[in-house]
This record gives structure tokens, C-alpha cells and sequence, in this order.
């Protein structure tokens, strides 16, 4: 956390004094905390730069490069559908980038933030950059035999995914058929053994152990990538200092909502539009803090898993992925749950359903869910019950 004030400069790349982007910009300084000093350097009076200028610059260049200076960090916002960066942003970047050897931007951490319309009235979408250089990221996929799930699983992020620096690591538990050890003996990914009865929070920790990435992705051997840039969208938000885990938006096979996050209201359950949230509207349609996010698709810093000492090996099966969300808020982290990532999700199709009561007993008794716990990212009015939303008495 930051002890002495921080100034930020924001430069938006849109001159429209009510564009999105400049509102979107305003309204992030006015909920910036007390020691972040958000500043817009307005950019609209710069005089395109002209090298022939740097011996005599204009005014307003003077005065330009005295704001960026004394900031200590810089943040862009450019509009979404911009394909490349707006004349007016780059014509900034290039006064600042001047004279050689004379640039203000050295030495500043930088982001950039993209704003479009929302779904909803009212709802706009923020893309933040991903960091700069794109740091390692180890997908985890635990299986046993069914390649066809499997084979459907890799494909799909072998031929959609756009990032770069990812590795993936096959945690293999006791598979026997022929075709899935011939498979392990000639594919390029790493293959762990993780023998033993089926134990889901061991195999990932083990996993886990294995590697030596910046951040980690669980995910389940029957799930199919839908989004191309879902590593840079999940980047972007788990690289906020104060930000554990990152999940995303599931799809069963037939297109309806499987989970949009997980709220305790008082019991664990999938949030789902179609289903026990009735209301497409600002809320469930957010990128927003939550309690927890399924393990069949979460993103991490490796270092942090760590730390809190990885998923808790006696939930064997169920409750272990929502634990150590909860467990990694305790020192003051936040779970984010983005509906911008889909995948499809063909839930049971590779362990069926297992679900010791063991584990939910365990689960429940440890953060007294049906007595002190409270979910303080759902409403307090709402009780979700199953397939049943209730609204509770005030």
C-alpha cells in the first residue's frame, strides 16, 4: 500500500469534453483513494510535433512535459474501437518522447485503459492493458483418460488464444487408456504424474509446485476457450497489487449462463442469469469484486497461491477452489469476477458428479457459513436458494 501521495497524470485520448472515455476518466480519479492524486493533462493545445521546434518549444509543449514530470505515474485512456492510437494521444506521446534523450515518460510506470459502451445504459466497459513485457503464464489442466475432452480443451486454446507467453502442464491422475499415454508420450506440454486416489486440491497443488510462471490458470479438461484474448483480459485485473484470483464467465453446452461468479447468500451457488438471477442488469453484468470464482477456470499470481499455502488437501473434491478465495481475502485481496471471458463449460463430463458431504461439512464449519459468515459483495436484501432468489424483509 502507499504511505506518501501519488500523482497520477491522465491523458485521454478523446477531445470531446463529454466523450465516454473523458467521463470514464473523471469518474475513476473521483473514486481514487485519498493518497492517489488523479490529474487530466489536457493534450487538445498541442502543436504537433516538429523536431525543428525542440531548440525553441512552444508553450505549450513547456508546459506539457513540466505535468508529466512531476507526476509519478501515467495512466491513458483511448477509446475501445480505436484500431491504433489516436492522432492526438500519439502527437502527445511524441512531444513527451522529445528532445533525445530528454523524455518524460522514462523511469514512469505507465497503463492504459480503453473505455466503450456497456450492455447497459449506464454500464460502460474498462479494458486494461495487460503489463509490458507480458509476463509467463502456466495453464494447469488436471485429467484422466478422456482425450476427446481433452484434446477439445487444448485445441481450443491452441487456435484462439492471442497471448503469447503461456505454457500449459497436463497433471495426469492414474489415466490407463492406450491412446491418452500415447498422447502424454508425444505432446509438446509437460506432462506431472499425480498418482493416487483422485484428491483435486492435491493435483493442483502439485501442479502448481511444478511451476515457475508468473501467474497460473486452473483449468478443467471439459471446458472450451471462447474469448481469443481471455489471458490478456485476466492479466490485466490479476496484476492489480490488490487482486488474488481472477474467474470467468462459464456457458453450458447449450449457451446458458453455468457461472457468473459465486455468492454465499447464505450457501455457496453459482450465480447463473438464467436461471436463479432473473434480472440481466448492472450488477451481473459488471466486472466487479465477489466472494469466490470456480476453479474450472481461475487466474492467479503463482507467488500469492504460494503464500497462502495453495488449495487445503483435506477438501478432496468440492468447496477447496471457494476456500482459498476466501482464505486469499483475509489480508485484504479481492476476488474479481469478469463476464468479458467465456468458455464453455461441459460440467461432469470428466469426473461426473462427485461431491463428498465430508468436504461441505469441513467447508462449513471452518467460515461458519449458516451463522457469522456474510458475503459482502451481494446484496444484503437477498437470499439465493438454490434455483430460488428471496428477498429479505428490511
Amino acid at each position: 500500500p502507499m504511505s506518501t501521495n501519488q500523482k497520477v497524470a491522465v491523458l485521454v485520448g478523446s477531445l470531446r469534453k463529454a466523450s465516454l472515455n473523458r467521463r470514464a476518466a473523471h469518474a475513476l480519479a473521483a473514486m481514487a483513494p485519498p493518497v492517489m492524486e488523479m490529474q487530466t493533462v489536457e493534450i487538445g493545445d498541442l502543436p504537433l510535433y516538429n523536431q525543428d521546434l525542440d531548440d525553441a518549444p512552444p508553450a505549450a509543449w513547456a508546459r506539457f512535459r513540466e505535468q508529466v514530470k512531476a507526476a509519478d505515474a501515467v495512466l491513458f485512456v483511448t477509446p475501445e474501437y480505436n484500431r491504433s492510437v489516436p492522432g492526438v494521444l500519439k502527437n502527445a506521446i511524441d512531444v513527451g518522447s522529445r528532445p533525445y534523450g530528454q523524455s518524460v515518460w522514462s523511469g514512469k510506470p505507465g497503463a492504459v485503459m480503453t473505455v466503450a459502451p456497456g450492455a447497459l445504459a449506464g454500464l460502460v466497459t474498462w479494458k486494461l492493458a495487460p503489463p509490458s513485457p507480458a509476463p509467463s503464464i502456466d495453464i494447469i489442466i488436471p485429467t484422466r483418460d478422456r482425450l476427446d475432452l481433452l484434446r477439445r480443451c487444448l485445441q481450443a486454446v491452441e487456435s484462439k488464444t492471442t497471448y503469447t507467453n503461456y505454457n500449459i502442464i497436463i497433471l495426469d491422475n492414474d489415466s490407463k487408456d492406450a491412446a491418452t499415454l500415447e498422447f502424454f508420450a508425444t505432446t509438446k506440454y509437460r506432462v506431472v504424474p499425480c498418482p493416487g486416489v483422485f484428491n483435486y486440491a492435491r493435483i493442483v497443488n502439485r501442479g502448481v509446485r511444478q511451476s515457475s510462471a508468473d501467474f497460473i490458470v486452473t483449468l478443467n479438461n471439459d471446458t472450451v476457450l471462447d474469448t481469443p484474448d481471455w489471458l490478456e483480459r485476466m492479466v490485466s485485473l490479476a496484476s492489480l497489487a490488490d487482486v488474488s484470483f481472477v474467474g470467468a464467465c462459464l456457458l453450458d453446452s447449450d449457451g446458458r449462463f453455468e457461472h457468473e461468479s459465486i455468492v454465499i447468500a447464505p450457501y455457496p451457488q453459482h450465480l447463473r442469469t438464467d436461471s436463479n438471477y432473473m434480472h440481466v442488469d448492472h450488477f451481473v453484468s459488471a466486472t466487479r469484486d465477489v466472494a469466490a470464482v470456480t476453479g474450472a477456470v481461475q487466474m492467479v499470481r503463482r507467488e500469492l497461491w504460494e503464500s497462502i499455502g495453495g488449495m487445503d488437501e483435506e477438501l478432496r473434491v468440492t468447496m477447496n477452489d471457494i476456500d482459498i478465495c476466501l482464505r486469499s481475502q483475509l489480508d485484504g485481496h479481492f476476488v474479481i469476477y469478469t463476464p468479458d471471458v467465456r468458455l464453455y463449460h461441459h460440467v461432469g463430463s470428466s469426473r461426473g458428479k462427485l461431491d463428498p458431504l465430508e468436504d461441505r461439512n469441513r467447508f462449513i464449519q471452518r467460515w461458519d457459513i449458516f451463522g457469522s459468515f456474510r458475503d459482502p459483495f451481494f446484496p444484503a436484501s437477498l437470499q439465493l436458494l438454490g434455483e430460488t432468489i428471496f428477498y429479505l424483509p428490511r
